[in-house]
Formats: C-alpha cells, sequence, structure tokens
C-alpha cells in the first residue's frame, strides 16, 4: 500500500515521517520541496504534483493551512488530487477545515468513488513528533476502521465521529473553547499586573488552581518572557481564521458565541497591527494596550 501525504508544514511534516517510519511506501508533495527534504532522506518519494500523487498512492493525508487550499489542491482540473485518485481509494483531511467546503468536496469525491474523510488534529507540532495527535474523524466508519493501522502510526487519541463534517465541526469546538480561554487568561493576568501581583508567581499559581488549562503555561511562559515569535510563525492567522469557522458553526446551529466572537475581534485586531504572523499568544498586545500594563515577570523557581 502507497500513503500519499500533501502539505508537509509543522503538521504534516512529523505525520510523514511517522508513517516512513512505521514502514509504509510514503509519497510526498508540497508546494516547497524544501519542506520535504527530511521526509524525502528517511525512505520517501517525492511526487512533482497532487495529480501524480494520486495517481501512485491508495491513501493520501492532506494538511493544509485553510478550506481554500484544500479545495484548490483536491479539485484543480488539470492537476488537482481528484484528477488522479482511482475508485476505491480514500483522503483523510487533517486540515482545520469548514464543514461546509468539507461536505461539498466529498459530494465530488463520491461522484469518483474515493472516499473523503475530515480528519482534523490536535497535540501541536510536539505531538505530531511523538505520534500522539488526537484525530476528530468524520465519515464512512469502514474506511476510518481499514486505514487504523496507519492512522495509529501518527496519532494516540482516534474518534469516529459520524458523517462527513463532523471531525471539522468537533475540531472548531475545541478551537472555540481553548482559545477563548487564552483571551479570557491574558485579561486575568492583565488584572494582576494593574493590581500590582507578582505575574510570575501568579503564573505559577494558575495551573494549580480553576485558573488551570492545558496550554496555560507553555503560552504564558513566552509571554512573561515576552517570546512572541517571528513574523513567519503564523500563529495569529491560524487562529483568527479557526475561531472565524467556528463562529460561524456555532452560528448555523443557533448556539450562543458572544466568547467566541469578543475573542475573535482580539484575534483580528491583533492582525490589524501588523501581528498576524507570530505565535497566537501575540494576540494578547491588544489587550495590553487596553490595559496600559504588560504581561512580563520573571518566573522564579
Amino acid at each position: 500500500m502507497k500513503v500519499g501525504f500533501i502539505g508537509t508544514g509543522d503538521m504534516g511534516n512529523p505525520m510523514a515521517i511517522n508513517v516512513v517510519k512505521a514502514g509504509y511506501d510514503t509519497v510526498v508533495n508540497t508546494r516547497r520541496q524544501f519542506r520535504a527534504q527530511n521526509i524525502l532522506d528517511a525512505g520517501a518519494s517525492w511526487a512533482e504534483t497532487a495529480r501524480e500523487l494520486g495517481e501512485q498512492c491508495e491513501v493520501v493525508f492532506t494538511a493544509l493551512p485553510g478550506p481554500k487550499q484544500f479545495e484548490d489542491v483536491l479539485t484543480d482540473p488539470q492537476n488537482g488530487l481528484l484528477a488522479g485518485l482511482k475508485p476505491g481509494s480514500a483522503i483523510f483531511d487533517t486540515t482545520t477545515n469548514s464543514p461546509v467546503v468539507v461536505k461539498k468536496v466529498a459530494e465530488l469525491c463520491q461522484s469518483k468513488g474515493v472516499q473523503l474523510l475530515d480528519s482534523p488534529i490536535s497535540g501541536g507540532s510536539t505531538g505530531a513528533a511523538a505520534g500522539t495527535l488526537t484525530f476528530m474523524v468524520g465519515g464512512d466508519r469502514a474506511t476510518f476502521e481499514k486505514y487504523l493501522p496507519v492512522l495509529e502510526a501518527m496519532g494516540k487519541n482516534l474518534f469516529h465521529l459520524g458523517d462527513v463534517g463532523t471531525g471539522c465541526m468537533a475540531k472548531l469546538i475545541t478551537q472555540y473553547v481553548g482559545y477563548c480561554n487564552l483571551i479570557t487568561a491574558a485579561e486575568g493576568m492583565l488584572t494582576g499586573a494593574k493590581a500590582g501581583l507578582d505575574l510570575g508567581t501568579l503564573y505559577k499559581i494558575m495551573p494549580v488552581s480553576a485558573g488551570s488549562f492545558r496550554a496555560f503555561e507553555p503560552f504564558f511562559k513566552m509571554i512573561l518572557q515576552r517570546d512572541f515569535g517571528t513574523e513567519e510563525t503564523g500563529g495569529v492567522d491560524m487562529i483568527a481564521k479557526d475561531l472565524m469557522l467556528g463562529n460561524e458553526l456555532a452560528e448555523a446551529v443557533g448556539a450562543p458565541h458572544r466568547m467566541g466572537e469578543w475573542a475573535y475581534a482580539q484575534y483580528k485586531k491583533a492582525q490589524e497591527e501588523g501581528l498576524g504572523g507570530y505565535a497566537l499568544w501575540a494576540a494578547v498586545k491588544p489587550l495590553e494596550e487596553m490595559a496600559g500594563a504588560e504581561i512580563k515577570g520573571e518566573i522564579k523557581e
């Protein structure tokens, strides 16, 4: 069985490496070939186009920036993935995607005898490298079970949720909760700053109190140290996109999303201030401007 991988960025690259390490004959394609060089060095082969990759592979994993890139890669009439895939093959899309886009493209795939399963992931680049990602999968159950061994090369927590689109919905909800929490925590830390508390000590209290959430320690350690990455990190742009999609989902199903709207507004403000390319926690900077204070301090051992 040949396994294809399209998109070898921060997440796709270590995922593809783990597939190669698991012994699968792997073919890769990405916009910039140098981003896949380590995978090729590990034993994978290169395809010049998505279509060429599809012609060789039984199952393909895509890890792309967003809905537009996903749709373009799959449906381009000349070099798109669907132009190359044979009937009976399958696609697992790990992009944080729009349920509307996924369902539309899945119908096109079905008309060509191809199964599309939306399979967004969680766990960050650390989880991708360790092979411990969480997969949230929507689509044909039999196809999910058939390719479980490949998924197990990349993930530890593998969930099948139901029909196509349900994986995307689950991922958007987890993003909604997680990144609204970041804005809420920033407001709390700024309250501490304005109140004159030692933020290094407050940082240590949060994970052992009601203020705990999974991302607090890594994110706020970087904020306290004023480390917001570089203009190429791209985190604010990514989370702004995810929260926009999460709010759209809530709107579509008639659920309240006032926290999501407020949080999205902060990420959008960070983008407007030229911070879109920086690490996602750079979204706290507009809040700091509003407060007239900064979240910075020494973390004492």
